[in-house]
């Protein structure tokens, strides 16, 4: 019998498609600011919070003359660019793996390194928080992906051990921090990292969440 009773998921990437607005949004709100990046100077970032990217970016350039709060404001200002965004749109796969785990019994949370709203922006405009029973984002941590913070706060949260969960992630920095809260990580490739790159990190990797579903048993054992 397996030990598994619940799915810790990413949310960008994993459960949703928005990579591409988060892009356009980063690209816009540092132009702004007189930061030019590429979506290559991003995408690796994704994991992290907002704060943490705008520093990494203000660090990595050795940028002058942005403080705490002109980097808070740089993050918050991005957020609100991504909320005023258009509708949501569910990676494929998404709802139908949510839909059988939530028939196998499985308490399932959302950790994402997002703030709150846009966790609120999908349960607007989705039928996932029927599924969903806890929550964690951005401002429920001080460390983001790869620290294990957000997973074993969401296990916490569900009531349920580390061990007993599997963590459902795109990015290297998810997948890494499953592995150090002594979770099962699965990867799925639908983000901005290779499939090859997560079978190095991940107990199970695949292409996309149909591919997960097609080996449930495998991902339950």
């Amino acid at each position: 019998m397996s030990s598994i009773t619940a799915v810790i998921w990413d949310l960008d990437a994993t459960i949703i498609d928005s990579h591409g607005d988060h892009l356009e949004a980063w690209r816009n709100t540092l132009a702004r600011h007189g930061i030019i990046v590429s979506d290559d100077d991003l995408r690796h970032k994704f994991g992290k919070t907002g704060l943490e990217i705008v520093s990494d970016i203000v660090q990595e350039r050795g940028l002058k003359g942005f403080s705490e709060d002109h980097i808070r404001k740089i993050a918050h200002e991005k957020a609100e660019y991504y909320r005023r965004q258009g509708s949501i749109i569910l990676m494929r796969g998404a709802i139908e793996a949510i839909r059988i785990f939530h028939g196998k019994g499985m308490k399932m949370a959302i950790a994402t390194a997002s703030p709150k709203s846009n966790i609120d922006k999908v349960l607007e405009k989705t039928d996932v928080g029927r599924y969903i029973e806890a929550f964690v984002a951005a401002e429920d941590i001080t460390r983001a992906k790869p620290y294990p913070d957000m997973l074993l706060l969401a296990a916490r949260r569900l009531g349920v051990k580390p061990g007993e969960c599997i963590a459902i992630d795109d990015s290297f920095l998810g997948i890494k921090a499953a592995n150090a809260a002594g979770m099962k990580s699965v990867a799925v490739a639908t983000g901005e990292w290779p499939l090859e790159t997560l079978k190095k990190e991940a107990a199970m990797a695949f292409r996309d969440l149909n591919e997960t579903i097609a080996h449930l048993d495998e991902v339950l054992a």
